[in-house]
């Protein structure tokens, strides 16, 4: 269920974020909150 949040954030950021020079940035900052969250899962 967590995962599925966190893709779809980085689904909405990216999307708004994908012309901006910021936009990979944003991807390497929500797979890092995704890493942390799948990690405390287990």
């Amino acid at each position: 269920m967590i995962r599925i949040i966190c893709h779809e954030l980085e689904s909405w950021f990216l999307g708004d974020l994908e012309t901006d020079n910021k936009s990979k940035s944003f991807k390497v900052f929500i797979q890092g909150i995704q890493n942390i969250i799948i990690n405390l899962n287990y």
